[in-house]
């Protein structure tokens, strides 16, 4: 991520996992290296999901989501500049979907960084 940079005043990247173990510990290790990162699952209600989310939008201090399924469709969080592919899937709409995430307008933003781990 630090090698590939962002787009605006502050890095907002959401990783999609392929599992809730996945995605908390893809938190864990980004918290370890000093990266404030969280992991937000179907498993969390949703006033916490809410309070993650309105943190993300509106805090300089967390920069990474981790999640499994849940940003696919129906969520806009156009400060998102950064992708993280950690999840394969055979489905061009789930890859697409999730690649759209991050393709809202939004202030200072140039472009999208999109970081496929998976290739697929």
């Amino acid at each position: 991520m630090n090698f590939y940079g962002y787009s605006g005043e502050k890095r907002k990247t959401v990783g999609f996992c392929i599992s809730v173990e996945h995605a908390e510990f893809m938190a864990s290790q980004f918290v370890q290296k000093g990266i404030k990162a969280v992991s937000i699952t179907g498993t969390d209600s949703k006033d916490t999901r809410d309070q993650i989310l309105k943190s993300f939008r509106e805090s300089d201090d967390l920069e990474v989501i981790f999640t499994v399924n849940l940003f696919n469709e129906g969520v806009d969080i156009p400060c998102i500049n950064s992708i993280l592919m950690l999840s394969p899937t055979a489905s061009p709409i789930i890859f697409t979907q999730q690649l759209g995430r991050g393709l809202r307008h939004f202030e200072n933003k140039e472009f999208l960084t999109v970081i496929d781990f998976i290739g697929n």
